[in-house]
């Protein structure tokens, strides 16, 4: 049934559980340290992702903040 919802709305089986952003499925490389980190995070229950990416958000601040000094 996944397989006919994919074919008819032409987009990737990852596209259409929420695994990934790109409906035609584009490849994206990664290394293993953020393999492990989508690994944790897709395990984690709504509250404490966005718990995870408010914390990302405030260290990527932070660190633009230096890079600019």
């Amino acid at each position: 049934m996944l397989k006919t919802l994919c074919d008819f709305f032409n987009v990737t089986a990852d596209y259409m559980l929420g695994r990934s952003p790109s409906p035609q499925g584009e490849a994206v490389r990664v290394g293993s340290d953020e393999e492990r980190l989508l690994k944790y995070y897709g395990k984690l229950p709504q509250e404490y992702k966005r718990d995870v990416l408010r914390f990302a958000r405030l260290n990527y601040d932070d660190f633009a903040r230096m890079g600019k000094k």
